[in-house]
């Protein structure tokens, strides 16, 4: 188990004054950039921020899928020239070949997560790569999802004290989930535990699984680990870890729940 909060180190400026911190990255990475080196089936974990009246760079991948989940503020993204504003509480799913770009045309700071699902194999890389040059700035025109957890039903745990928004799964998941064009990610839900609560201790033998804290603070827990969580707090766990989350607290504990995809169903 590993916990990095976004306050433990000083983000690095990209071009358009967006304010990054690499919170986890792939496992045998050296970046310096990156907080801790420990994802296997994902790629990235980032915090980004965005000052008021700031347009980020139009630019493309060809080798990864990305999902923003915007935690504060509101503005518009620019996907294969088409505009999608976006608030707090929405997602966009964004498959290889789309060319986005981010843009704060309001007045207070714009605060997303950006989730990076595992590198492409090779094959894939090169007929994206392809793709791009075929298409140009226009972008390939792939299907994207753009969605508001807030919109989502919520779904009870047995226990009764945990409740999921599951907000996107990877493709053909289950009725249960609202499905999104992406192969590397297996499911980004927000999750909020009920004040002096627990969840069941449990594990998933195939993916690994990072939290991101949204709000509140409590305690997870794994084998006889036992680490703090608080706003701002990314945990990640080895696929196969058994644990469970705690909260002592009089306040709900609200966390991003993020889950990699087995290498064998990504490839």
């Amino acid at each position: 188990m590993t916990r990095i909060n976004w306050r433990d180190h000083a983000p690095h400026v990209s071009k358009r004054n967006v304010l990054v911190g690499n919170l986890l990255g792939p496992a045998g990475g050296s970046a310096a950039t990156i907080g801790a080196h420990v994802l296997r089936q994902l790629q990235l974990v980032a915090r980004h921020v965005m000052q008021p009246g700031q347009t980020g760079d139009y630019h493309v991948h060809a080798d990864q899928e990305q999902v923003y989940h915007f935690l504060r503020g509101a503005g518009k993204m620019h996907v294969d020239e088409e505009i999608h504003p976006v608030r707090a509480g929405d997602l966009i799913c964004l498959p290889a070949t789309c060319y986005h770009q981010l843009i704060n045309d309001g007045d207070d700071w714009i605060e997303h997560l950006l989730i990076a699902g595992a590198r492409l194999p090779e094959r894939q890389r090169a007929a994206n790569a392809a793709a791009i040059a075929a298409n140009g700035p226009a972008g390939a025109k792939l299907p994207i999802a753009c969605r508001s957890w807030l919109a989502v039903s919520p779904v009870r745990s047995s226990t009764g004290a945990l409740f999921a928004w599951r907000a996107f799964a990877r493709k053909a998941e289950g009725a249960e989930f609202i499905d999104a064009p992406l192969d590397t990610v297996q499911e980004v839900s927000m999750q909020r535990l009920h004040p002096r609560h627990a969840t069941e201790a449990w594990s998933d033998p195939r993916c690994e699984r990072v939290y991101y804290v949204t709000g509140g603070s409590g305690e997870l827990s794994a084998g006889f680990a036992r680490e703090p969580m608080r706003e701002g707090d990314a945990v990640h766990l080895p696929a196969g870890t058994d644990h469970s989350v705690s909260n002592p607290h009089d306040d709900w504990l609200e966390y991003l729940t993020i889950v990699g995809v087995p290498a064998d169903l990504s490839d």
